[in-house]
């Protein structure tokens, strides 16, 4: 069985897809509905969120004080402040520092996902991959939109589109422009 940072590392392609793939789908359905009505009708009004964050570049950067305070910055936090101030609910983070994870054992995906589990925290922030031992754990549910790509490729003979920006003219047209 691998470890997680394994999965991680060779999946971060993946991750990254998945992630900004589901903050569009986010964006999307929340502009789809009105401003006053989501604000007005959802059951989620005045709700308070315990998020289970760890550090995962570029997402969600923790820097931790010597205090035992810390700073959580990147494009997870934002997208999440957005979206609570657009459901009118409020959001705390449970910051998994690696102290925390040394002495519950296991990796950090392993820890939040208890966490949530035991209802300690409602949600993990952080990406995954949902596999059949953590789906048993706890209920996934993630939001992704895709779309068809399509890619041209060139007939044979005919000049490939790669440099239509930089060479919009045949060769003979070029040169008798120059």
């Amino acid at each position: 069985m691998q470890s997680d940072s394994h999965i991680q590392t060779n999946d971060f392609e993946v991750r990254t897809l998945c992630q900004m793939s589901s903050l569009f789908s986010l964006i999307i359905a929340l502009l789809l509905v009105g401003k006053t009505e989501l604000r007005h009708n959802n059951k989620l009004s005045g709700a308070h969120f315990t998020f289970v964050v760890y550090h995962n570049p570029p997402y969600d950067v923790l820097t931790f004080g010597a205090l035992g305070n810390y700073s959580h910055t990147g494009t997870g936090p934002q997208w999440q402040d957005w979206l609570a101030r657009k459901l009118n609910v409020t959001v705390s983070y449970m910051a998994l520092n690696q102290t925390t994870i040394d002495e519950n054992g296991g990796s950090n995906v392993e820890l939040g996902l208890r966490l949530v589990a035991n209802k300690n925290a409602d949600a993990l922030v952080n990406g995954m991959i949902a596999t059949p031992e953590r789906k048993k754990m706890v209920d996934f549910s993630y939001f992704v939109w895709t779309e068809p790509y399509t890619m041209v490729v060139p007939r044979p003979g005919e000049v490939p589109r790669l440099f239509a920006l930089i060479w919009p003219f045949q060769p003979i047209v070029t040169e008798t422009v120059i």
